[in-house]
């Protein structure tokens, strides 16, 4: 009986906070549509126009900000193929905080994910005077042809 009171109360719980978060939502949106209202000509917005435009204003915003959040707290850095899915032992590799096991069969390691190149590069005829084949517009042993100082 217990666990059934303490499931309807975290349902409640979570019911009120999203009902809460609505109405705050509401009520942030209609106080900026007043201020609207009170900046542009008169007659330009009714009331609700205003609220509802702030209200999609204000839901376009909180979406950038989940994105943009999101986006910077993703591991960049770990392939797409060596990230779990959350299961334990799906990619067989451990999560004791070793990034090299993450990272040993990465082609650009270093390079966030979003600015990997499209398309496979070949490097293998290229001589350090030839243009890099990146496209960058720099000679390939200023670019990808650098030597890398690798830390131990």
């Amino acid at each position: 009986m217990k666990p059934f009171i303490l499931t309807l109360l975290i349902i409640f719980g979570v019911v009120i906070g999203v009902g809460l978060g609505s109405v705050l939502l509401v009520l942030w949106a209609y106080g900026a549509g007043q201020v609207m209202l009170r900046i542009l000509p008169t007659g330009a917005f009714s009331p609700f126009e205003a609220t509802l435009l702030n209200l999609v204003g204000v839901l376009i915003v909180g979406l950038m900000v989940v994105r943009i959040v999101s986006a910077s707290t993703s591991d960049a850095f770990t392939p797409q193929s060596k990230r779990t899915n959350g299961k334990k032992g799906e990619t067989g590799n451990s999560n004791d905080g070793d990034q090299v096991d993450a990272l040993e069969g990465d082609e650009y390691p270093g390079i966030p994910r979003w600015r990997r190149p499209l398309k496979k590069l070949d490097f293998t005829d290229v001589k350090p005077e030839d243009p890099c084949p990146c496209g960058s517009g720099r000679k390939y042993k200023n670019c990808h042809g650098a030597k890398r100082i690798e830390i131990k």
